[in-house]
C-alpha cells in the first residue's frame, strides 16, 4: 500500500469548540496540509506540525500518536498537525508515533518538543523499522509438557515457537526437545532469558525436572517496568522524578512545579500552579518588586525561663496557621489565621538545648522531631496527645543535629550520626533508608540539613573534619562544598538548606568570621559551587542564615550575625549579590540562641526569635511577621 503524502481534514468543524477546549486544557490531534487556526479564538492555539518519514515498502496502513495518557489513531501520513492548550504549552511534549501493517507494529519514531503559546512549531520523527522480538533460533526444539515445540520462522523473517506435537504413545516421555521411553531432568534452577522466566519443576506427565512454559516479564501496566530473576518475575512502578523547572510560560506568567507527580498511560505528568508576575516574568522568576520595605509587626508568645532559647522550631500552613516548637520547654504554639494564639506543653518529648524540626502532614498533623539522648519523633491532630518514637543515635556523642520532612504521610528523619547521617523513614516503622553514599566525605556528621523531593533526597552536613559535604542518595552523588577559589568550606554549628523551583540547591552555613551562602544549580549536570559572604560575625550567641523561598521564585535568606540585630537578604540569581534590608526590632534586648524564619503561599514572612526577658532569668519568644506590600504576586488558578 501506497502511503499517502498529505491527509486533509478541514480545521473549521473544530474551531466551533476549539477554544472552549482549549481552555479546559484539551489537546486536538488533526492530520491537516493547511495552516492551523482556529476562527473566533483571541489568537491563534499553541501547535506543533510534525513531519514523518518512513519507508514506503513497509505497507503501513495505521499510525498511533501517543503524548502521556493520550493516543490518537490516524491513517498514514507524511504531516501532523498537533493543537495544543495554551496551559500545556512550554513544557516539553515526548511524542510518539508508531506505524501498523496487518494490526501487527512495524515501525516507531519519538521525539520532544517544546510548543509556544500563539505559535506554531515545526518538528520531525523519523519512524524506525520495529526489530523482530525472536526468541528463538529457527530450528531450535524444547518441549513442553509431554510435546516438542520447534522454532520457526514467520513471513517477515521473525522467529517464534510453533504448536506443541504431542510425543507418541511409545516414546510418551518429551525431555530436552526428543521424546522417549525414558526423562531426564531438563534443568536444576529456574532460568531467564531476557525478559522471560522459565520455571524449574515438575510440569508434565514423568517424573523428571522441567522448564515450565514462557512467563512473559513485560508489565501490562505502562506505569511498571518488569525484570526477570532468580525468584521469577519482579515488577517496580515507574519513577517520575525529573521535575520540570520554573519557568515564564508568558511575559506575565510564572509556572512553578509542585514536586507533586504520577505516571498515567506510561508518562509522567507533573502537577503545578501558575504565579501572576505584576511586574514581569524573566528568567524563570518574576521581576515584581520583592515586597520589601514593608513594617514587620511584633508580639511576644511567651515569658520562659529557657537558659539558652536555642531550639525553635516553624513551620505554616496552606491556611496561613503559624506552627512553633520551643524544644527547651517542650512547649507548642499554634496562632490561627485569625491571630489567636494557643500555646500548649508536650512532655512526651524530652527536653532539648540541641535541635528541633517540625512539619506538617496531611489531614493538619502536627510532625515534631527532636535531637536528644535519641532521636524523636512524634505527630498529632488538634488536642491528641503525640506518640513518640525514638530512634537510637548509634556511636555519636555531644550535640545532635536532625531535620524532618512529611511527604504523603512518609516521615523522612535524618539526624547526626558516626560514622554515616542516621536516615530513616517511617514511622511505622521506622528504618533505614538504603542507598546513603557511604564513601568519604560523609563521615562523622556534626550537624545535617536535607530536602526531600518526589525521587531525590539533598543532604548536607558538617563532617569531622569542619567540612560542609553533600550527597544524593538515589544518584549516588557525594561531594565537598567549596569556595568560590576552589576550596573546601569550613563551617560549624547550625547548617540550612533549600532546593527551590529553579532546581538549585543552597545551603547557609557559618565559620569562625562569617555567615554563608553557597548554591549551584542541578537541573541535568551538576556545576561547581558558588558561595558568598553574606556577613561578618559578632560577639553574640545568635549566629544563624535560615533561607525561605517566594511564590516568585525570590530566595530570602534570614541573617542574625552575633551583633544584635537581624536582616533579611535577597538573593540575585543573575550574579549581582544581595538586597539587604534590616528588621526594626523594637528591642534593645539581647537576642538568644534561638531564630527561624519562613515564607508561606501569600509571601507573607514569618520570624520567630529569642530575646532576653524582662521579668525571667531566661528568654523570651518573640514572634514577627511581615506581609507581601506588593499584589503582584498571586497564585493563578
Amino acid at each position: 500500500m501506497r502511503a499517502l503524502s498529505v491527509a486533509t481534514v478541514t480545521i473549521a468543524r473544530l474551531s466551533r469548540r476549539l477554544c472552549s477546549e482549549l481552555a479546559a486544557r484539551a489537546v486536538a490531534v488533526t492530520v491537516a496540509a493547511a495552516a492551523v487556526s482556529a476562527p473566533g479564538c483571541a489568537q491563534e492555539p499553541a501547535a506543533i506540525r510534525l513531519s514523518v518519514t518512513y519507508d514506503a515498502s513497509w505497507g503501513l496502513d495505521a499510525m498511533e500518536l501517543r503524548s502521556g495518557a493520550r493516543a490518537e489513531q490516524l491513517a498514514p501520513t507524511r504531516e501532523i498537525s498537533l493543537l495544543v492548550g495554551d496551559d500545556a504549552a512550554s513544557s516539553p511534549m515526548a511524542l510518539e508515533l508508531v506505524g501498523f501493517a496487518n494490526g501487527e507494529l512495524r515501525a516507531r519514531g519519538t521525539t520532544t518538543v517544546t510548543p509556544e503559546p500563539g505559535r506554531t512549531v515545526s518538528a520531525q520523527i523519523d519512524l524506525r523499522a520495529a526489530a523482530c522480538d525472536s526468541p528463538c533460533e529457527a530450528g531450535d526444539v524444547r518441549c513442553q509438557a509431554d510435546g516438542v515445540q520447534t522454532c520457526e520462522a514467520d513471513t517477515d523473517g521473525c522467529t517464534g515457537w510453533s504448536a506443541a506435537v504431542a510425543c507418541p504413545g511409545d516414546a510418551p516421555f518429551c525431555s530436552l526437545g526428543r521424546c522417549g521411553t525414558t526423562c531426564v531432568d531438563e534443568c536444576s534452577e529456574s532460568v531467564c532469558d531476557g525478559d522471560v522466566y522459565r520455571d524449574c519443576g515438575q510440569f508434565d506427565g514423568d517424573d523428571c525436572l522441567d522448564l515450565a512454559a514462557d512467563q512473559s516479564c513485560e508489565s501490562s501496566d505502562p506505569c511498571e517496568t518488569g525484570a526477570c530473576t532468580a525468584d521469577g518475575c519482579k515488577f517496580t512502578a515507574l519513577v517520575c522524578d525529573d521535575v520540570p523547572a520554573a519557568t515564564c510560560i508568558d511575559s506575565d506568567t510564572l509556572r512553578r512545579y509542585t514536586g507533586e507527580s504520577s505516571c498515567v498511560a506510561g508518562g509522567c505528568e507533573y502537577s503545578f500552579e501558575d504565579v501572576a508576575c505584576e511586574g514581569g516574568c524573566d528568567n524563570a522568576r518574576c521581576d515584581d518588586v520583592s515586597c520589601g520595605g514593608g513594617a514587620w509587626s511584633f508580639e511576644e508568645i511567651a515569658d520562659t525561663a529557657a537558659l539558652q532559647g536555642a531550639a525553635l522550631a516553624l513551620v505554616v500552613g496552606q491556611d496561613g496557621a503559624v506552627h512553633v516548637y520551643d524544644g527547651e520547654t517542650t512547649r507548642y504554639f499554634r496562632r490561627a489565621p485569625s491571630g489567636e494564639w494557643t500555646d500548649r506543653r508536650l512532655p512526651q518529648f524530652s527536653s532539648t538545648l540541641q535541635d528541633v524540626a517540625i512539619d506538617l502532614g496531611l489531614g493538619g498533623s502536627v510532625h515534631i522531631a527532636v535531637a536528644g539522648a535519641d532521636y524523636e519523633h512524634g505527630a498529632f491532630t488538634g488536642a491528641e496527645t503525640p506518640v513518640v518514637h525514638r530512634v537510637g543515635r548509634g556511636d555519636l556523642v555531644g550535640f545532635g543535629s536532625v531535620d524532618l520532612d512529611v511527604r504523603l504521610n512518609a516521615v523522612y528523619l535524618v539526624g547526626a550520626g558516626a560514622p554515616q547521617p542516621v536516615f530513616h523513614v517511617g514511622p511505622n516503622p521506622w528504618r533505614p533508608v538504603p542507598g546513603l553514599p557511604s564513601v568519604s566525605p560523609i563521615s562523622d556528621i556534626s550537624s545535617i540539613a536535607h530536602a526531600v523531593g518526589p525521587a531525590n533526597t539533598h543532604v548536607f552536613a558538617i563532617n569531622d573534619d569542619e567540612q560542609i559535604v553533600y550527597a544524593n542518595p538515589e544518584l549516588g552523588v557525594a561531594d565537598v562544598v567549596l569556595r568560590a577559589d576552589g576550596e573546601p568550606l569550613r563551617a560549624f554549628g547550625r547548617l540550612d538548606i533549600l532546593h527551590d523551583a529553579a532546581i538549585t540547591a543552597h545551603v547557609t552555613s557559618r565559620d569562625t568570621r562569617s555567615l554563608h551562602h553557597s548554591f549551584r544549580s542541578e537541573r541535568r549536570e551538576f556545576g561547581e559551587w558558588t558561595t558568598a559572604v553574606l556577613a561578618n560575625i559578632g560577639a553574640g550567641p545568635s549566629l544563624h542564615a535560615i533561607l525561605g523561598e517566594t511564590t516568585t521564585g525570590a530566595v530570602r535568606i534570614a541573617l542574625a550575625p552575633g551583633d544584635g540585630t537581624i536582616s533579611i537578604a535577597t538573593w540575585r540569581p543573575d550574579g549581582a549579590g544581595y538586597d539587604y534590608e534590616s528588621v526594626s526590632l523594637g528591642t534593645d534586648d539581647e537576642l538568644g540562641f534561638g531564630l527561624a524564619y519562613a515564607i508561606d503561599r501569600a509571601n507573607t514572612e514569618h520570624l520567630v526569635f529569642t530575646a532576653e526577658s524582662e521579668s525571667l532569668p531566661g528568654f523570651r519568644i518573640v514572634y514577627g511577621r511581615r506581609e507581601c506590600a506588593t499584589a503582584g504576586a498571586s497564585l493563578a488558578h
